[in-house]
């Protein structure tokens, strides 16, 4: 486990054959992922839900771990603004504490990649809004918040 904040966990994984198939078996994380939320549930939570995904996929992307370098599409290439390494299919993947609405883990990395933010936001703007209203405008809020921490930060270095 590569832990990239204290307070989310990158659960550990290991593959297993079941039934003539190989599958991914995770470590167990308590909570829902954010599709099982009514829709009263997320809007009531919404600008802490968009905080915290904003917060990770930020995080997440700003990281440059040398051990993971030769995954990217060059090794030179350097995180920026919404550009950096992602979790690819987060609509359904983090799992949240069903009182508190914190991320407590993300789940199902193989389709991680280095590269442009803004099309994991697309595809989990497709699905929310299969979802429900509550989940219709997260991706372009969390793309607001996203900006907002980016430039924060930077103006800090």
């Amino acid at each position: 486990t590569i832990p990239i904040m204290v307070t989310k966990k990158i659960p550990d994984m290991e593959l297993i054959e079941w039934d003539s198939i190989i599958v991914r078996k995770y470590e167990f994380i308590p909570g829902k992922v954010l599709t099982d939320f009514s829709d009263a549930q997320i809007s009531k939570h919404r600008s802490y839900i968009v905080k915290e995904l904003a917060n990770f996929l930020y995080v997440i992307a700003k990281h440059d771990p040398k051990e993971i370098r030769d995954l990217k599409p060059s090794e030179n290439l350097k995180p920026g603004f919404l550009y950096g390494w992602c979790q690819c299919d987060i609509w359904a993947n983090f799992v949240m504490d069903p009182k508190t609405m914190k991320i407590n883990g993300f789940l199902d990395w193989e389709l991680a990649t280095f590269g442009d933010i803004t099309e994991t936001l697309h595809i989990a703007a497709s699905q929310w809004r299969k979802h429900g209203s509550g989940t219709a405008k997260l991706a372009t809020d969390i793309m607001k918040k996203y900006s907002d921490i980016y430039y924060k930060t930077s103006k800090a270095d």
